[in-house]
């Protein structure tokens, strides 16, 4: 009996210490302090599969294929400039910056550039 006081004062302990430690954070918190980082994170795993010459996310197709990357990348750069964040409560860099990053890192990478009104992958112009 007295083992298991013990070990409830310890795991009651250790879980109030996470409040004070930040482990244990609210909506609020991880949209002000994390949410950049794992946006970040996210765009770079999709970069170097596309480098690795994975399937983008969502493809039908279990092989690479060049357009539906340029499709992606083409939808999420849209996406940055015009609908992120959706959180009111994020204090992280704006979705042009993101943008711009895509951008950026995918040509540092030596990958296609994108079509900007392009239909099919057929561009017009490319993004600048």
């Amino acid at each position: 009996m007295k083992a298991l006081v013990t070990a409830l004062l310890l795991l009651s302990a250790g879980l109030l210490g996470g409040c004070s430690t930040g482990v244990f954070q609210s909506s609020a918190d991880y949209q002000r302090t994390d949410y950049a980082k794992e946006v970040k994170h996210d765009i770079d795993r999709q970069i170097r599969a596309e480098i690795f010459k994975e399937p983008p996310p969502g493809s039908t197709s279990p092989t690479y294929s060049a357009s539906d990357w340029s499709r992606y990348w083409v939808k999420e750069v849209a996406k940055y400039r015009t609908a992120f964040p959706a959180s009111k409560a994020y204090q992280g860099p704006a979705g042009k910056w993101f943008a711009d990053y895509i951008v950026s890192t995918r040509r540092t990478e030596g990958l296609p550039e994108l079509p900007v009104g392009g239909d099919q992958g057929h561009p017009t112009k490319t993004w600048e």
